[in-house]
């Protein structure tokens, strides 16, 4: 992402001193939108499709949501959506025990998808991707590929899929999941083609940033693609 994006958003929400989102055309391209959202200690900026909105914004206690849909949708009838998750907490200053922290929080999450897809689950573990200066990186694929059962926990009728590319990110005060899901009928696709399709949608969301809160834009780490 351009500096000059980073900074005027930088800015931007210094000025408000909020945690809602500022959404603005993107200088990398007509069709996209940069959002830039304070969430604890850090500004996360990245990249939507020009006809994106933020659906829910809350906290509650120590955890921040926000998720995003296209604007033709809603909760009920979403096939893409996109959503941070900002947690307070201190989990150490030792990057060893932080990776496998975060490392056990992303495969649990795996686990309790897998428990409700069973055969017809999708689980791939795609192991560390850190960002640098000791900012440490999870990601994975999951969900159920053909539901053969309704699963309301999952919000998921017979015969649905859902898909998601979760990144998990730790900066020792902060903990970030990045989740980008697809829902529709269900996907007759061997693992390897739904990997192709989730990380192809997931370029909407991307460049994308971390930026220290009271730091300049020189101090930013790029969240690295999948």
């Amino acid at each position: 992402m351009k500096k000059l994006s980073i900074a005027f958003a930088l800015i931007f929400l210094a000025a408000c001193g909020a945690s809602k989102p500022s959404i603005k055309p993107s200088e990398a391209s007509m069709d996209r939108l940069t959002s830039a959202t304070k969430i604890w200690g850090h500004h996360v900026i990245h990249e939507l499709p020009v006809n994106w909105k933020v659906i829910d914004s809350s906290q509650k206690g120590n955890m921040f949501t926000q998720l995003y849909l296209p604007a033709n949708k809603t909760g009920a009838n979403w096939d893409r959506n996109f959503q941070i998750t900002g947690v307070k907490f201190n989990v150490s200053d030792n990057v060893d025990l932080r990776k496998n922290a975060l490392k056990g929080i992303i495969q649990s999450q795996m686990y309790m998808v897998g428990s409700q897809c069973r055969k017809n689950k999708i689980s791939l573990d795609l192991g560390e991707k850190d960002l640098g200066m000791e900012v440490v990186g999870y990601h994975a694929i999951l969900g159920c590929k053909n539901t053969e059962k309704d699963l309301p926990r999952m919000g998921l009728k017979k015969g649905m899929s859902e898909v998601a590319y979760l990144y998990g990110i730790s900066t020792g005060q902060d903990l970030y999941l990045f989740q980008s899901s697809l829902r529709g009928d269900g996907l007759h696709l061997n693992d390897v083609k739904i990997k192709e399709r989730i990380r192809e949608s997931v370029q909407d969301f991307f460049p994308m940033s971390l930026c220290p809160v009271g730091k300049g834009a020189e101090s930013c780490l790029s969240v690295p693609n999948p």
